[in-house]
């Protein structure tokens, strides 16, 4: 299932890049930030301290 999230990703920045005329940068933070909730990634992740 992760291959299919990273195959289908890369398809869509090309297509943000090509067809949507979107600067890259901007694609790659849409593309990553939406493989990376595809896979399962928090949205909000918990930082514990560890304090001596």
């Amino acid at each position: 299932m992760l291959l299919f999230i990273v195959l289908a990703a890369i398809v869509v920045l090309l297509l943000l890049i090509t067809v949507v005329k979107l600067n890259p940068f901007v694609a790659l933070i849409i593309t990553a930030t939406g493989a990376g909730l595809a896979a399962g990634m928090p949205i909000l992740a918990r930082r514990t301290s560890r304090e001596s």
